[in-house]
Order: C-alpha cells, then structure tokens, then sequence
C-alpha cells in the first residue's frame, strides 16, 4: 500500500517524496511522529506544516486517524488551562494595571429585527460575569451554556473547555480567567456572544467606545438604552421567534396556534418592540453595587 503526495510543500522538515512521491506505510508512519514529535517540543514551523499536511489530506479525501494526532496530556481534571489569572474567589473582576470604561453595543444576530443594548462596563471584568450581564441585560433566563467567540479563539466556561490538542486550530480559555479587554482590546473591535448552544442565540458584541475613569471614580456597569423585546427561551431559535411573530399577525388563529403563543408569553400583551428599560436598569445597578 502507497500514498501519493501532490505537494512536497513540507519537505524542508520530512522527506515525504521518497521514490517519486511514493512512501510506504512504515516510512510515512516514522516521518509523520518525527513532525509531531517537533510539534510537540514547541516548534510553529513544524505546527503549520502539519496543519498544512492535514489540510492537504482533507482535500484529498484521506484523513489521518484522529487517535494519532492526540498525544497524551491527561484527563479533564488535568487540565487546568494556559491563562495566568485566575477569579476563583468569585471576583467579578480582575487586576489589570489600566482600566478602562468600554461602551458595549450587543445586538441579536442572524435576523433583520431589531433587538440590541448597550451597556458601559469596566474593561477588567471578568468574561464569565459579562455572559451573566448580557444575559440580563437581553432578557435571557440563565438556563443555558454560553461562550464568547472571536475569530478561532473560544472563551468558555471551564467545565466545557476541550482537551488540549498540539493540532487544534482553535484557542481555548476559561472565562473566568480572562476580562473584557482580552476581547475587546480598543474602540471598534467585536466578538460573538452565543447563547444556548441548541437555539444558537448568536450576538454581535460591539465595542462603541471607550473612555478613562476620573481618579476619583468608582468603575461601574450602566444601561445606556435597548430596543426590542428579547425573544421566548426554548423557542427553536431566531427562526422559530420569527415564525411565532408571523402567527401574531394573523387575524384568525388555531387553537394550536394561540396555544403556542401563551405558552411562550407572546400572547396580546406582548410587544416585540419594546424592553423594559428600569427592569434592565434596576439590573444593571445591581451589578455594580457588587463591583464595590
């Protein structure tokens, strides 16, 4: 048995065209640990021509066995991540030599409603406690998973973070040890906020601005204004929200029908277009008395 190799992209580091771009099982096998051997021991030119080696492979519709591309790092108990700070006595924030007001603008993706807010939060707070602030700020009910996305790097609750993998094209950290400006590093710069992984609620987490603190000002986290109702948990997501305000706009409705919507609070008392401003508010006050 052979494989056939159309690029010699990686040859400086493994001789994978021996004998005209044939290698046997034994002689692939040996030059493929040599590369994840080097991988492993912190080499990032090894680590790309891998990942390169790998892209090539999918593309040709061969896949290397997954098991090979795992080396042995310990269990999840193991695993304690890379991050250096650490919010385990429950802190909402975290020492940062410079804090900073950011001016957040978090809007419902994936549809052309209207549902956004915007809040002012201190750049040093924690990402798990802004998943918490968004969720009420929004109107979410605390019943489900989140995490932060920006580009390949994941935040996530640490209980959820993946074994390390020398291959992973993604980074992962633990919510808690990081803050708002590890994401949000200047005016302009956004992130996803997913929230509920089976709904797939996906926000557009948007830094508007920013400013410094007096020297005599305590950080805290305002509400600033909102608009839009947030939709029902549970409701099949964006589009199942979307088909549920469909059926409001019928004049005559099924009992099926009028049945859902009471059950998702979306009966004549519902108005998609309106948030309770003082509700969010008295929240957001809340959250800043336990910054102090």
């Amino acid at each position: 048995m052979t494989f056939y190799w159309e690029t010699t992209a990686m040859v400086k580091k493994v001789d994978f065209t021996k004998h005209h771009h044939e290698a046997t099982v034994d002689d692939m096998m040996t030059d493929f640990f040599k590369l994840l051997r080097a991988v492993v021991d912190g080499d990032e030119e090894a680590r790309e021509e891998l990942r390169s080696m790998l892209d090539m492979c999918e593309n040709s519709g061969f896949a290397l066995p997954y098991e090979m591309l795992m080396p042995s790092q310990g269990g999840d108990d193991d695993y304690d991540g890379d991050n250096d700070y650490d919010s385990d006595d429950g802190s909402l924030t975290l020492p940062r030599p410079h804090v900073r007001e950011l001016h957040l603008r978090i809007k419902l993706n994936r549809t052309d409603l209207k549902i956004w807010r915007e809040l002012k939060v201190p750049s040093n707070l924690t990402l798990d406690t802004l998943g918490e602030v968004l969720q009420d700020a929004m109107g979410w009910m605390h019943e489900h998973l989140y995490q932060f996305r920006k580009g390949d790097t994941y935040y996530l609750d640490h209980e959820q973070m993946p074994k390390p993998c020398v291959l992973d094209r993604f980074s992962y950290f633990d919510m808690a040890k990081c803050t708002v400006d590890d994401m949000l590093t200047e005016k302009g710069k956004r992130v996803v906020f997913e929230y509920d992984f089976g709904d797939s609620w996906e926000h557009d987490v948007w830094c508007k601005g920013e400013r410094e603190y007096n020297p005599d000002e305590m950080p805290s986290i305002t509400y600033v204004k909102g608009h839009g109702a947030c939709p029902p948990e549970d409701c099949g997501g964006i589009w199942g929200y979307e088909d549920l305000l469909e059926v409001r706009k019928k004049k005559k409705r099924t009992r099926e029908e009028r049945e859902n919507l009471k059950w998702y609070f979306m009966d004549d008392d519902f108005d998609p277009d309106v948030c309770d401003d003082e509700e969010i508010d008295e929240m957001m006050q809340e959250w800043s008395s336990r910054l102090q």
